[in-house]
Formats: C-alpha cells, structure tokens, sequence
C-alpha cells in the first residue's frame, strides 16, 4: 500500500471512528494500521521471538528430555467427542493407565495436575456419554476454557482466570478504542502484574458454525475483506494458520489491549485455543511504534525501512489432544516455562 493510500485510510478511519470494540477489528484495519503477519513455528516463535531470556545448550537439550517423558502417549484423539468411555472401568483405574505417575524434577506438581486435567477430561466424557445414552437429557456442552486452563496447569504457568482477569485498554490514534478481557492470563511467576501471555478463546455457534470473537463471546459481524485476502485464504489454511483472517485481527486488538502489562516492552505473547486446537502468537512492537499508533495524527505512518512495522508472528493450530502435536505444544510451553523461572527477579 502506498504511503499516501495508507495516510488516507488512516484519516478515514479516524474521522468514521474505530470500532470500540475489539471483536469487530477486520484484516483490513490491521493492514492500515501498518501490523504484517509473519507465520513460524511454536517452538521459534517462543524461544527466538519472544524470548524471555537465553537459555544454554543444557536447558534447550533438558526441554527435549521432558518433552519425551511427558508426552503422555495413551492419550492420542481428534476431538474429546471421540474419546471412548467404558463404565465398566472405574476412573482410579482410567487415570493410572492414561497418566502414569512419573518424577520430573523440574515439574514437582506435574503428577497432582496431571490427575487434576485427567479427573476433568474423564468426567467430561462421562458427561458426553451419558448425554448420549440419556434420550431426554440435552447435549452436554464441554467447557474448553476448564480444560484448557488445566491443561496449562502441568507446566506449573501462574494463571488468572475470569472473573478475577484484569480488563486490559489501549488508545489507537487518540481514542480510547480496545477495552478487553481475556479468557486466561498467564503471569510472570514473581510479578502477577506482569504478562507472559494473552490466551483467548475462538467459540462457533452450534447453529450456524459462525465464528464468535474470542472474549467478548458475541456474535462476531463480518465485515468485508479484499479480493487479495479472499484468495490467499483460499489458497492455504496454512496463510492463517486455520483461522481467519479477522480471528487474527481482533486477537491483535486484545494483545493491544494488554501490551502495557507485558513482562516485555517488545512485544506480548498470545495463545488463541479453539476447543482443543491452539495457536502461538507474539505481536513484536516497539515502545517507539506503539507511542505511535496511540498517537491520533493520521499522518503519522509506520516505517518498515526504520524497523518500526509491528509483526505478529503466529503459527499453525496444533491439537492438544493429539500425541504429536502435544509434544510440540509442550515444547513450546516448557520454554515458556523454563524462561519465566531463569528470569526470575531475586
């Protein structure tokens, strides 16, 4: 886009007003704002984009190490739906043989959280069983953000959770436009004021498969997108990592929104999970950039030749239900992990 083509769009977004809401955030709003998508893989998006810290050949050769040890391999499913329930096997006998007890030194309460996350997933099956078997009993409705939040809890992350989440805000060319709350907030393990990660939630209608805004929980209104975008979506999943473009756009917003609580000023890690599927993202903005942007003067342009272009490196969706993927997902969330304890302030 050219430079005068990006002021007048700026100017035109400013004089209509921005959305004050961050779950109508379309591509195109992000394209004018001067934000590019770079897609990568978990485990380079956390240890070299984000990177909390450095960590030696030792730590990185130990994250391997435990990756192998708790991969839990029993459990390898598409979807919980799919998960088989036997009630002639009781659940002590369920969890000893889907999570067996192991010593992980580095994970001192990976056992107790492990039976905590398997008690939640077999009492979610039984549920769905049961629904099933019972003819006049509704659909049993599994809550992923639970299951999610425990899944999370076997890599000992400090978490917040609704309703005790701070509402994150942030100002986008002189309007206080983005008031947001988060479904999961993980915090640095010694300043629960400060954020490792944003994780959001992208919920379907079951009626009509219509994408909702993660947060909000409100229908999510399509607004419209070029032809460019419509073709590159079509082209490959892979160009969005599985979601849509306007997903990505309004998790931009929420990551705004939360920026200046983030335990780096270069950036600000998010997670979008929908069901058991979860995606890696981190908005890399410069203090510098983000004065600018919250800045209302339309004339004021992001350089890309001075590094001042905002990137949101994100990743494909990997299925935490799924033993392959799992292990990619623990590898990511194990950096994660072992950065925010190294980095601890003493």
């Amino acid at each position: 886009m050219a430079e005068s083509e990006t002021r007048n769009h700026l100017r035109n977004h400013v004089n209509n007003n921005l959305p004050k809401n961050r779950r109508f955030w379309s591509t195109d709003l992000i394209d004018t704002i001067g934000i590019r998508k770079v897609l990568t893989t978990p485990t380079e998006l956390v240890r070299t984009e984000w990177s909390l810290c450095s960590l030696s050949d030792t730590e990185l050769s130990r994250i391997d190490e435990l990756v192998k040890i708790c991969s839990l391999p029993c459990v390898d499913f598409s979807t919980v739906e799919e998960i088989p329930y036997d009630y002639a096997r009781p659940y002590r006998q369920w969890v000893q043989e889907w999570f067996p007890k192991i010593k992980v030194k580095e994970l001192k309460l990976f056992n107790k959280n492990c039976e905590e996350f398997g008690y939640f997933l077999f009492d979610t099956i039984q549920q769905l069983h049961n629904s099933k078997t019972r003819g006049n009993q509704l659909p049993y409705e599994v809550n992923y953000p639970v299951l999610f939040e425990k899944f999370l809890k076997l890599f000992e992350l400090k978490i917040k959770t609704q309703p005790c989440l701070p509402t994150g805000n942030a100002t986008i060319f002189g309007q206080e436009v983005i008031s947001s709350k988060a479904d999961i907030l993980c915090t640095k393990c010694d300043d629960p004021s400060k954020i490792l990660s944003v994780c959001s939630e992208v919920k379907r209608s079951p009626s009509d498969e219509t994408e909702y805004s993660p947060v909000n929980k409100k229908l999510r209104t399509e607004l419209p997108t070029s032809a460019t975008d419509n073709e590159e979506e079509g082209t490959s999943a892979r160009s969005t990592g599985g979601l849509s473009s306007d997903v990505y756009a309004q998790h931009v917003g929420e990551l705004l929104a939360y920026y200046e609580s983030s335990v780096l000023k270069r950036g600000l890690l998010g997670v979008i999970f929908q069901k058991t599927n979860i995606s890696f993202s981190f908005l890399k903005i410069k203090p510098a950039s983000y004065e600018k942007i919250k800045r209302r003067n339309p004339q004021v342009v992001l350089d890309p030749a001075m590094d001042e272009q905002p990137i949101l490196f994100y990743t494909e969706q990997f299925n935490f239900l799924k033993c392959q993927d799992r292990k990619t997902i623990f590898k990511a969330l194990l950096t994660m992990r072992m950065m925010d304890i190294k980095s601890w302030d003493y």
